[in-house]
């Protein structure tokens, strides 16, 4: 199966993202999204400049753990030069499969970078080493931990990344390949062991595809950074247990730029596929900001157990599109704060894209409070914003729907033919047209009611979905894109 894109394919994406809207020349510079080169599989391999410090080498087809690991005499085994390792090392790994599916490479205890002297394993050139097993940053068991300031960059694996460790040390997981397909898993899972912090960890520009979970934060994570990542294709294996592109747990994560899509509903079974979940434990201090999200039952589930809460989750400039990419139909709610077992507060909403998602855009529950929705793009969801209860601390307004909304600040009733640059269809691979819901060009003859007519959001949301300064006019626009005429 090709789950590799072309060259003129990720050109594609850059012009795309360089048009966002339709007329006029930017005045700002946008941020360009950065991909993963999976283009660079079958030409102009990737290699990494050779850093100052200790350089070592692993070759399956000409090495041998008994060689001194130099590039004339590489290790045969990167389970081998992991035990070898030293702060500052750097493992480069030649092309080749390493290691056996289900035995992970095990940093043990003691094996540990350190702040100024990262451990790093990285492909040389980038995506032709195949590590058929993962790699678990905790050792072979419980007491035998290993450390962080690990570095995992350029390489395809076949299994995942398991990260733990004690030292709340952070790992970098940076430009790698996921190919999950056949043996599914979880592609970047921290550790939920009662002792475990887990900081810092950053999570970019990787592909993720054919697997169970994309990534899942530990119970006890801190400050992770989950950016530009592509995941694909969410298979549920087995009969229990959901499968989920991004579950959340602990607090002061940043989820920035990621492109969440491809599942089938005859993948996913009876799972009930969310593009972020969060339950149990709760999160904190959460920023969710310009991603891409389509094919999905919830774009973000969240729910909670006894005293914990959700709490302070700013979600901005996301565009969620609940159609799965066998056409059929998902999304019964683009936000949903299960009023059951649900308790939110200070939750700000604003700037986002809800498509076709079958029952709500946004679901507020009965345990929420200090809850603010503005200046959302609202597309066939049958009810746009569903309070479970009447309150005095919901601030909702200059939102836009095609349907009926009975707040004076809305726009509703709109056509969404005369917002929307492109006609809007069931679905569209967001790879290859990622600006499905960019606003159109506002003329004097013709002019787009979304443009300059969103709340004033200072402060709140100071860019646009492809970094583009806000407001390019009068006002905010509604939605995640901002146009410049």
């Amino acid at each position: 199966m090709k789950i590799f894109i072309t060259s003129m394919m990720w050109l594609l994406i850059f012009l795309l993202v360089l048009s966002g809207c339709g007329g006029g020349s930017q005045t700002d510079e946008p941020t360009q999204p950065i991909v993963p080169v999976q283009s660079q599989l079958t030409e102009n391999p990737i290699y990494p400049e050779i850093p100052e410090g200790p350089v070592y080498y692993v070759e399956q087809a000409t090495g041998d753990d008994g060689n001194p690991g130099t590039e004339e005499a590489p290790w045969a085994t990167v389970q081998h030069a992991v035990d070898m390792a030293k702060p500052g090392d750097t493992i480069f790994i030649k092309p080749g499969e390493y290691g056996e599916v289900g035995v992970p490479i095990n940093f043990h205890k003691g094996t540990t970078g350190t702040s100024d002297e990262w451990i790093t394993i990285e492909g040389f050139p980038h995506h032709r080493a195949i590590i058929r097993g993962g790699f678990h940053t905790m050792g072979s068991a419980w007491k035998n931990r290993g450390g962080g300031w690990i570095r995992f960059r350029g390489l395809r694996l076949n299994r995942g990344i398991y990260v733990h460790n004690t030292q709340d040390a952070p790992v970098e997981i940076l430009d790698n390949i996921f190919d999950l397909y056949s043996m599914g898993g979880t592609a970047v899972y921290g550790s939920n062991y009662v002792d475990t912090i887990l900081k810092d960890v950053v999570i970019r520009n990787n592909y993720i595809y054919g697997a169970d979970y994309g990534v899942i934060t530990g119970d006890k994570a801190r400050d992770w950074l989950v950016e530009n990542n592509i995941i694909e294709r969410i298979i549920k294996r087995g009969e229990r247990g959901d499968a989920d592109y991004i579950r959340i747990h602990g607090s002061g994560h940043i989820f920035r730029g990621n492109v969440l899509f491809g599942t089938r509903r005859d993948e996913k079974g009876n799972a009930h596929t969310d593009g972020f979940q969060t339950f149990t434990g709760g999160a904190r201090d959460i920023l969710i900001e310009n991603n891409i999200i389509s094919g999905f039952d919830q774009g973000i589930m969240a729910e909670t157990a006894g005293e914990a809460v959700n709490e302070n989750w700013t979600i901005r400039n996301n565009i969620f599109s609940g159609t799965y990419a066998d056409g059929g139909q998902g999304g019964s709610w683009g936000i949903c704060i299960k009023e059951s077992v649900g308790t939110a507060k200070n939750w700000v909403i604003v700037n986002n894209v809800f498509a076709n998602n079958v029952y709500h855009g946004v679901r507020l529950g009965e345990n929420t409070s200090h809850m603010t929705v503005k200046n959302n793009l609202f597309y066939e969801c049958n009810m746009y914003v569903d309070f479970k209860r009447e309150r005095t601390d919901m601030y909702v307004g200059y939102n836009m729907t095609n349907r009926t909304s009975s707040l004076p600040t809305d726009i509703s009733g709109v056509d969404p033919l005369a917002v929307f640059r492109d006609p809007v269809d069931c679905y569209t691979d967001p790879l290859t047209n990622p600006n499905r819901f960019a606003l159109r060009q506002s003329t004097v003859d013709n002019p787009n009611p979304a443009v300059d007519a969103g709340a004033d959001l200072t402060g709140i949301v100071d860019q646009d979905i492809r970094g583009v300064s806000r407001p390019q006019g009068s006002g905010w626009d509604i939605g995640a894109y901002e146009c410049n005429n």
